[in-house]
C-alpha cells in the first residue's frame, strides 16, 4: 500500500482472514480482489465465483490510486531504490554535512517553504535542481532530522493545494536506527 497504493474505498486485507470471517464475500458480484503477484493457488479459490480477481501492476489506476500519509523505512528504502519519489529533505543545509543526507534526497529548506513553491517552474529548478512538484503528485515525500518540520512544511505547502504530500515521520533519525546510508553533502 505505501509503495504502490491503493483503490479509493478498498480494503488491504489478507486474504484467508476475509475468507474465514466471510465465507460468501466470494459470492458477491461487486467485489474485485487485487492479489499480488505470485498468488495463483489463491486466485483458484476466488476468481472461479462470482468475486473479480486482478493480479498485475496498478499503473493503468495510477490517476485515482491513493496513498497513506505515512512512510515507512523499508517502503522509503525501495521507494528511493526505484527513483519512484521525489524525497524532499528540509533541513537547514548544515546539517547536509554533519550528520549527513539520506542518498536520493534533494534539499529545499524549510525556512523556503512556501516562498519555493510560488516560483515558476523554470526558477525553482535553476535554484533548487530538482523539478517543482505539482499539487496533484502524489509521489512526494518530505524529511527532516525527527519528523517535525515535515509537519510544518506538509501544513504550509496544504495551504498552496498540495494535498497528497507524504510524510517520512521517522525521518533521518529512523534512517540512520534503521542501518541506512548516509552520505554526506559535497557542495
Amino acid at each position: 500500500m505505501e509503495v504502490n497504493g491503493y483503490l479509493p474505498n478498498s480494503e488491504r486485507m489478507n486474504f484467508e482472514d476475509i475468507l474465514a470471517s466471510d465465507p460468501d464475500l466470494t459470492e458477491e458480484e461487486n467485489v474485485i480482489f487485487m492479489l499480488d503477484d505470485g498468488v495463483p493457488a489463491i486466485a483458484k479459490k476466488v476468481c472461479t465465483r462470482k468475486a473479480s480477481c486482478y493480479v498485475g501492476t496498478m499503473d493503468k489506476y495510477s490517476d485515482i490510486l491513493e496513498y497513506p500519509k505515512a512512510v515507512t523505512y523499508k517502503s522509503l528504502s525501495l521507494l528511493l531504490n526505484e527513483d519512484r519519489i521525489v524525497f524532499i529533505d528540509v533541513r537547514n543545509a548544515s546539517e547536509l554535512q554533519d550528520p549527513g543526507q539520506i542518498p536520493g534526497s534533494v534539499h529545499l529548506p524549510l525556512f523556503d517553504i512556501p516562498e519555493a513553491f510560488l516560483l515558476s517552474d523554470n526558477d525553482f529548478k535553476e535554484k533548487y535542481s530538482f523539478e517543482k512538484p505539482s499539487t496533484t503528485d502524489k509521489n512526494v515525500v518530505l524529511t527532516c532530522r525527527s519528523g517535525r518540520r515535515i509537519q510544518v512544511a506538509n501544513r504550509r505547502l496544504q495551504a498552496l493545494g498540495y494535498n497528497h504530500l507524504r510524510l517520512y515521520y521517522g525521518s533521518f533519525k529512523d534512517w540512520v536506527r534503521n542501518g541506512g546510508e548516509v552520505i554526506k553533502n559535497v557542495d
